[in-house]
């Protein structure tokens, strides 16, 4: 008979601020972080989706956490930073 085991797996998250708010990101989905990098907006995409970007030849859509869940807007410098996510094979840009 196998024993059940008590070991509880530990998760490691990235946790960063938009907004004054506080979000979560699970590190087995974060491929990288980055600079800004300039963005094509891309016509009749939902409002949160701010366009794509060209990352090493790979077409990214960029989503804006801020539009997503309706937090005050903030104007987008070359300080602003990206937070690369992959999910089901497919990389997002978060910001």
């Amino acid at each position: 008979m196998k024993k059940k085991s008590d070991k509880k797996e530990l998760k490691q998250f990235l946790i960063f601020t938009v907004a004054g708010k506080k979000f979560a990101i699970e590190l087995d989905y974060i491929t990288e972080i980055g600079e800004y990098m300039e963005i094509m907006i891309v016509p009749r995409a939902k409002k949160y989706i701010l366009g794509v970007i060209n990352l090493r030849g790979i077409i990214v859509p960029v989503i804006s956490l801020r539009k997503r869940f309706k937090l005050s807007e903030d104007k987008i410098t070359k300080d602003t930073g990206l937070i690369y996510i992959k999910k089901d094979d497919v990389i997002y840009g978060i910001m």
